[in-house]
């Protein structure tokens, strides 16, 4: 968990160095949730792909896995804070196998493919995303185990002004559910939307990811 009160004074503490000047609270809170969506969208990108990524989401609580069953026509609605599809298994006798996913224009090779289509029988299943639901072939009532990333709750600042007009960070200020050590990182980005350029430091927090800031949009 990364700490709102903490990044908000470092923030303003290198913004005040530059000519960007502070944030409003409302500036700061919209700020603090795209940086936070943009961060999760980058470490899910990566979580299949990189090791150090889906080892820290993994034990952060990020990364959630749910049994789920399917209706007759094998379709499933997505957790409530569903917020990226990782993999499916499905569920058998105590068992798990691992599912097949696909793309949207692959559900017709795989309906009528006798090589390529999927097969109960054999506990051969397939899977893919559509209008907002999950979607499994055959088309079928089973239970599958279902690995997501979890949406976090939005992070809140509030600050109060005292008697002199003094601003404080208010106790019902809520933190930012990401790992600690994303904290430089995050700190970077906020102070980046904030207009004063981050990209050297930007750049090294992510290589340090193992990620090239190239491909972070």
């Amino acid at each position: 968990m990364i700490e709102t009160a903490k990044v908000y004074q470092r923030v303003n503490q290198i913004l005040k160095t530059g000519t960007s000047g502070y944030q409003s609270e409302d500036e700061f809170n919209s700020d603090m949730y795209s940086t936070l969506l943009k961060i999760l969208t980058v470490c899910s990108d990566n979580y299949e792909k990189n090791a150090k990524i889906s080892d820290m989401m993994n034990k952060s609580g990020l990364v959630l896995s749910e049994i789920l069953t399917s209706d007759a026509q094998g379709i499933i609605n997505f957790p409530t804070k569903h917020f990226r599809s990782f993999s499916m298994r499905y569920v058998s006798g105590g068992n798990e196998y691992p599912m097949t996913k696909i793309s949207t224009n692959e559900v017709g090779m795989h309906l009528t493919s006798p090589i390529r289509g999927f097969n109960a029988t054999k506990n051969k299943f397939g899977w893919y995303l559509s209008d907002g639901v999950i979607n499994v072939l055959p088309k079928s009532a089973v239970s599958v185990k279902f690995t997501y990333c979890n949406t976090p709750d939005i992070p809140v600042l509030v600050l109060t002004a005292n008697a002199d007009d003094y601003e404080t960070i208010d106790a019902s200020t809520t933190d930012i559910e990401l790992p600690e050590n994303l904290f430089n990182l995050f700190v970077y980005e906020m102070v980046n939307r904030a207009g004063m350029e981050m990209k050297e430091e930007l750049s090294m927090q992510y290589s340090q990811m193992g990620i090239s800031q190239e491909n972070v949009i």
